[in-house]
C-alpha cells in the first residue's frame, strides 16, 4: 500500500508548525515580500484549512520514525544517542536516498537508519523557528 505523502511547515502569523498533505509556492513579487518583511511563502494544506508557511521550512516525512516514534521530516536534526553525533536529514539528488549528513558529506543512508533507528532521537530542526 503506498503511504500518503506528508509535510510540515511553520507559520510565522501562528508561530507555530503545521502538519499536511501539499503545498504550493505563493507568488508574490519580490516588492510585496519586501514591503512586508517577509521572506517566500507557501501555501500548506491541512486537514482544517490551508496556512501559510515559509516556504524555507517545509519539509516532507521520510516515512521514518525515530526511537521515540516521532516522525522525521527533512530538516530534522538528529542525534545519534550511541555516538552522541547530530545528522542533518536531507534528500540526495536523486530525490531517493534519506541522507543524514554529519558535517562534510560524511552520513548514513535511508536504510542504515533503518537498522539503527533504536539509537536517533529528533533533537532539533535547521529551522529553529520556535
Amino acid at each position: 500500500m503506498r503511504q500518503q505523502l506528508k509535510f510540515r511547515g511553520f507559520s510565522n502569523e501562528t508561530k507555530s508548525w503545521h502538519y499536511g498533505h501539499g503545498w504550493f509556492e505563493i507568488d508574490y513579487t519580490d516588492e510585496y515580500l519586501k514591503e512586508k518583511g517577509i521572506n517566500q511563502q507557501a501555501m500548506l494544506y491541512t486537514e482544517g484549512y490551508p496556512v501559510e508557511c515559509e516556504l524555507s521550512s517545509i519539509g516532507q516525512y521520510t516515512g521514518l520514525n525515530d526511537a521515540s516514534d516521532e516522525e522525521v521530516y527533512e530538516g530534522d536534526i538528529l542525534l545519534d544517542t550511541f555516538l552522541d553525533d547530530c545528522y542533518e536529514v536531507v534528500w540526495d539528488d536523486y530525490g531517493m536516498f534519506l541522507y543524514c549528513k554529519k558535517g562534510g558529506n560524511e552520513g548514513i543512508d535511508r536504510y542504515e537508519f533503518e537498522e539503527q533507528v533504536s539509537m536517533f532521537v529528533v533533537y532539533d530542526n535547521i529551522h529553529n523557528l520556535v
